[in-house]
């Protein structure tokens, strides 16, 4: 049975301050105990503010929102523990105010964020410089679960979406 699931990113997360790390990579996105997981395949999509901003896909047995939804989230407000830069991302960071003087030199543990990603975080770092359980809220998730897709009938679903609603923070 198809079915959609919807939270909030604070009732998902909370926020754990790293005090060994530097500011901004200095946050671990913990998920709830209370949380259940989910599993199987689906497609999800992210808003912040009510504006979709991320669409992607899982298919298989991983927990989607410790696997994909955190990622997500992490590599979107930049500032998780375990975050890495693309090329492109390194190259744009440099060229942003926001983001002057911070170290970007990080290990890739597969958490890996886009030139895309950085351009929506500076546009918000008033927000996400600030990141807490109470802003997390001005995050959302949905998921839509359908188990009897092939993960190639939920790819195209997922793309279909985005070439509908436009995530910026896609690609």
């Amino acid at each position: 049975m198809n079915e959609i699931w919807h939270r909030n990113a604070n009732e998902l997360f909370k926020l754990g301050i790293l005090s060994n790390l530097e500011f901004p990579f200095n946050l671990d996105f913990e998920k709830r105990n209370d949380v259940e997981s989910i599993h199987g395949n689906g497609y999800f999509y992210l808003t912040f503010k009510n504006e979709p901003i991320y669409i992607g896909i899982s298919a298989g047995n991983e927990d989607v929102i410790e696997s994909r939804i955190k990622k997500q989230l992490e590599t979107i407000t930049l500032r998780s523990s375990r975050i890495s830069f693309s090329p492109r991302a390194s190259h744009c960071i440099h060229e942003l105010e926001n983001f002057s003087g911070i170290n970007i030199d990080r290990i890739d543990v597969g958490c890996v964020t886009t030139r895309k990603k950085v351009l929506f975080a500076n546009e918000n770092w008033e927000v996400f410089s600030e990141l807490s359980d109470e802003n997390l809220a001005d995050f959302d998730f949905y998921w839509f679960s359908i188990p009897s897709a092939s993960k190639t009938e939920v790819k195209l679903i997922a793309d279909r979406a985005k070439n509908y609603l436009k995530p910026r923070c896609n690609g």
